[in-house]
Parts: structure tokens; sequence; C-alpha cells
């Protein structure tokens, strides 16, 4: 035994039941010493001022920032088969971090994108997500987001890939 047995804590939280079953692999804590909080979102004070603004058909939003754990790339390659099923798709990228040119590269119709590479207000991005029809966090890896609470306090839909705990927040189907 060391002197950090003694402080090591009688509980650890996380915020999904994947991320628990993973603290159980890889630590050997016990299940019994690991509680599940699930992540919630911070609540809209002002949601009803944004409901005069109309939702864009066919509209899927990426938001946030710009890294490679987003999976911002596997997006913009899969919009030939999004566009396959729905002609007029939008894909609104909004946020910033890395060099957005190595993103934009890869886009093959500019039409079918808008790009707003900054840092979004509050206000806008309330604005964004309330006029998209769909959210969308392609994340190559993750443990858990925001950004699925903000879009279910809009009422949108969100499609996510299957990392960390956001398909404990997300029904499939």
């Amino acid at each position: 035994a060391n002197a950090f047995d003694k402080i090591l804590p009688e509980e650890y939280i996380v915020h999904g039941h994947k991320i628990k079953a993973d603290l159980n692999r890889v630590s050997g804590i016990s299940n019994d010493k690991i509680s599940v909080i699930p992540f919630g979102g911070i609540p809209i004070k002002n949601i009803k001022e944004f409901d005069k603004i109309p939702e864009r058909e066919n509209t899927v939003l990426f938001f946030g920032r710009i890294w490679p754990y987003k999976g911002l790339e596997y997006l913009i390659k899969a919009e030939p088969l999004i566009r396959a099923k729905i002609p007029n798709i939008k894909i609104i990228i909004a946020g910033s971090g890395e060099s957005i040119e190595k993103y934009t590269d890869l886009i093959r119709r500019k039409e079918s994108f808008e790009i707003i590479n900054e840092h979004i207000s509050p206000e806008k991005a309330m604005s964004l997500f309330k006029s998209s029809s769909l959210v969308v966090l392609p994340y190559v890896e993750a443990t858990q987001s925001g950004i699925p609470p903000m879009a279910f306090q809009f009422g949108k839909p969100v499609v996510v890939t299957d990392v960390g705990a956001l398909t404990d927040i997300v029904e499939d189907g």
C-alpha cells in the first residue's frame, strides 16, 4: 500500500453506461463503485424568443469545434450519399478550430454546404439550432457532448456515432 491508497475516491461518477463499462474494464474498478449520472444540457431561458425563426427544410447542422475527433471529414465524405436521398440537402458547418481548408478541400459540391467558420455567439447558435432540420455528431471519439441536449431543447432530431455515452442519450431509430 502507498499514501495514495488512502485518498482514492469511494465512488466514481461517469456520464454514461458505456463509459462505466470502459472504466471497469480498463481500471478494474468495481461496477458498484461507479455511478452513472446522465449529462444534461444548460437550460435556455429565452428559448421562446427563437420561436419566430422558421426551420429550413433539409438542413443538417454540424456545430462546434472543428477538430479531428468530431468526424467532420466523414460527414463531408458522406454528402454524396445523403444528397442521393435528399437532393436539396444543405449541410451547415458552424464553428471554429483547426484550419477549415483541410475540410473544404474534401467538399465536392460547394452548393451543398454553408460554412460559418468563426466563434459562434450564443444567440447565433440558438438561431442555427432552431432553423436546422437535423443535428449531426459524426464523432470519431467522445465521452459526451452538450450538443444533443441543446438540439433537444429546440425539438431537433440528432444523429450520432456510437462512441462514448452519446448513444445513451439518443434513442436509436
